[in-house]
């Protein structure tokens, strides 16, 4: 338990005002009057006795930190938890808040760095796939894979998630995710009324995905198939996520992912916890592996090298065989291009110079099929 004296006023300015009151009603704390013009008196019983807290109504005032630390020293009593526990929490109210947690006996001893580095990555890649998949829904599609770099959006956003981990303490880690400051809207005063943000619509995307595939893991376990997961993916689930889980759940032999939102942002839907044991990550391992196998890649930037023109230059009708690295080794892809195209492949072919393009990428009865190509160009080294 950390004491009063090693919490720096600095880190202690990080629980403001809003946060503190937001969590004392949380924890059914009642408000019970104001003192003077700066500070709000809440009040809890505690084995049959009155516990309060003083709540500043300001942040600037020099007594901030003080008070911070003394509504967390009372807090930590009440709910029997450290001081360090409690100061994470109220730093973090106004955050949605991702949990992972080891089901076994791992989830409290200590990891090694090894472990460590696999549960970062994991909660990382969690993250991240959760991210993109809301993207894509906003942008009316949604992927089964997601492959290449971030885009600048959802990179802003991971790079804005922070997290809580004490490898002494086993494998569980806590992420948050900030959400902006919204309060109950009344529809009768009229206007706009501001989107949803990025980061939330990454939450509830990682929400939903896990409902999703929860449901998909007891149906393939009923009829023997990974094919319920086909019809997942418009829930945000896609190859990367189910990958993601089940390193998670092999790591932690097995692991639980619990969401839990803002206190400061309301949500329609409801937290949820989702259990995922180490003998479901292989089937979530086989759905990984159908939802790339079955189904179509959108918007797949490719380097390339054609490698067969299926006629002689001067009859080349577009069709033609690529040659492509893609998952770690490299894939024969069949298309047809554009007459406006023909003389850039023609050249490619013959010089063997790569050409780089974006594409469709599916699954067909004999190989890889591109198409919807685009953004066509010849590469130079």
């Amino acid at each position: 338990m950390i004491e009063r004296d090693e919490m720096e006023r600095q880190e202690l300015t990080a629980v403001t005002a809003l946060n503190l009151s937001a969590y004392l009603r949380s924890a059914g704390w009642n408000f019970e009057r104001r003192r003077g013009r700066y500070a709000d008196i809440f009040v809890t019983q505690d084995e049959e006795r009155q516990r309060t807290v003083t709540v500043p109504v300001f942040e600037y005032l020099d007594d901030h930190p003080d008070r911070i630390s003394d509504a967390i020293s009372v807090i930590a009593q009440v709910e029997r938890r450290s001081r360090l526990a409690v100061f994470n929490d109220l730093a973090k109210a106004d955050h949605d808040a991702v949990r992972i947690a080891s089901t076994n006996g791992i989830g409290h001893g200590p990891l090694t760095i090894g472990k460590s580095a696999d549960l970062l990555r994991g909660a990382h890649d969690l993250m991240s796939n959760s991210a993109r998949a809301a993207e894509a829904a906003a942008n009316d599609g949604y992927q089964a894979t997601f492959r290449g770099p971030f885009s600048l959006q959802v990179a802003s956003y991971i790079d804005n998630v922070s997290f809580i981990h004490d490898p002494a303490h086993g494998y569980r880690l806590t992420m948050y995710s900030p959400v902006s400051i919204q309060f109950n809207t009344n529809q009768s005063l009229g206007g706009d009324f501001p989107a949803t943000p990025f980061a939330r619509k990454a939450t509830r995307t990682l929400v939903s995905a896990l409902n999703a595939t929860s449901n998909a893991l007891s149906e393939s376990a009923r009829f023997d198939s990974t094919e319920p997961f086909r019809k997942t993916i418009q829930s945000g689930v896609s190859a990367n996520f189910c990958d993601t889980l089940a390193r998670l759940a092999k790591g932690g032999k097995g692991v639980a992912v619990s969401i839990k939102w803002s206190l400061l942002s309301d949500s329609d839907i409801s937290p949820v916890t989702v259990v995922i044991t180490h003998q479901q990550a292989d089937i979530l391992q086989l759905a990984a592996h159908t939802l790339r196998q079955t189904e179509p890649s959108y918007d797949e930037r490719i380097d390339c090298h054609v490698v067969k023109l299926e006629r002689e230059p001067h009859e080349f009708d577009g069709r033609a065989t690529l040659l492509v690295l893609r998952g770690g080794r490299n894939v024969r892809i069949s298309t047809t291009f554009k007459p406006e195209n023909y003389q850039t492949v023609i050249e490619a072919f013959h010089n063997q110079t790569a050409l780089s393009l974006i594409g469709d990428i599916y699954p067909g009865t004999c190989g890889l099929e591109l198409r919807n190509l685009r953004n066509l160009e010849m590469l130079s080294y």
